[in-house]
């Protein structure tokens, strides 16, 4: 979740593509409205780090520390002491995201 760029969100066909997941594969996942919507809420509010020379398409959607480079798992653990408690940026948070995506997922 951490590494999707703006271009893998296809709000057309309503789906998510995650390039090189488990497996080395390419896979496809439905994109509810109610994510796209959390998406949308998080792009305005997310942090501009670094966006300055890059297109928009190659955007992260979490962007890390380091230029050019997307947020690590730990950084989120960390940003959440320990997914303890969730912070928000313009009312819509990492979890908050990672639970509408996908609510069975443990961190």
């Amino acid at each position: 979740m951490v590494r999707l760029k703006v271009k893998h969100i296809d709000k057309a066909q309503k789906i998510i593509r995650i390039e090189q997941s488990k497996g080395r594969k390419d896979r496809h996942v439905m994109l509810s409205p109610e994510t796209l919507d959390l998406l949308r809420q998080w792009w305005k509010a997310r942090p501009p780090a670094y966006d300055a020379r890059t297109p928009v398409e190659e955007r992260w959607l979490f962007p890390g520390r380091k230029p050019g480079k997307p947020m690590t798992t730990r950084q989120l653990i960390r940003a959440h002491g320990g997914v303890v408690e969730e912070r928000t940026y313009g009312g819509v948070g990492h979890l908050t995201l990672i639970g509408a995506f996908a609510p069975g997922l443990r961190l």
